[in-house]
């Protein structure tokens, strides 16, 4: 039983998200609106991905759109809504698109899991993650990082992708080496991965809940 409803936190944590960003949504700034595009976007596609397991249809080329999205999404989110470097958005996802056209006809077909394009989406977004975090630092704003928003959801996507990337090397070691006990090993990663995505991610938005003064919104600027 807890492990069909852990199998399922991919569906239920976005949807448990959707509803705080619901009854939050006069409250959140506009810069955070992608992130609820992200979140739909998780809810649908992770959705669609159990129903076609649960018919054993598969499902992997949902999981080479969803790196491909995510990276978009993500990546606008904190290098032009946090970090205001839309020349650098642009030329970071035509890059990767590029890739991942040339992954898809190459090297991981569409029937196949995406462990070469998912692991660079999840590696550049650590990196760009952390830039938001060198900025911060530097910033007067670091001496409230717990009250900004932004601060818990670029620390979602920065800790999870560490950990997808760790299922991805095991994913590629499993299948070179042919260790079917890696399987369970590597879902039990990306199970904790989404759970502690979507916790962080929840957490920032409900920085919201308080009453936002001035001084709070200066705050969101690192």
């Amino acid at each position: 039983m807890l492990r069909s409803l852990i199998s399922y936190t991919d569906t239920v944590l976005p949807l448990i998200a959707l509803c705080v960003f619901f009854f939050l949504r006069h409250k959140i700034e506009k810069k955070e609106e992608i992130i609820h595009y992200f979140i739909l976007i998780n809810f649908i596609l992770f959705g669609a991905t159990n129903i076609l397991a649960s018919f054993r249809i598969n499902n992997l080329f949902l999981y080479h759109l969803y790196a491909l999205i995510e990276l978009w999404l993500i990546g606008y989110y904190i290098l032009v809504k946090l970090l205001q470097n839309k020349k650098a958005w642009w030329y970071l996802s035509a890059a990767y698109t590029i890739f991942w056209i040339i992954d898809v006809l190459t090297l991981e077909p569409l029937d196949v899991f995406p462990s070469f394009s998912g692991g660079l989406s999840n590696f550049i977004l650590i990196i760009i993650s952390m830039s938001y975090f060198f900025r911060l630092a530097k910033s007067d704003t670091i001496l409230y990082f717990q009250k900004l928003p932004a601060f818990w959801i670029v620390s979602a996507f920065l800790i999870s992708c560490s950990f997808t990337i760790l299922a991805y090397v095991m994913y590629n070691f499993y299948v070179t080496n042919k260790l079917v006990m890696l399987g369970n090993q590597i879902a039990t990663i990306l199970y904790i991965s989404t759970i502690l995505k979507f916790t962080l991610i929840i957490i920032g938005l409900l920085c919201y809940r308080r009453p936002q003064t001035r001084s709070f919104s200066l705050l969101q600027e690192p």
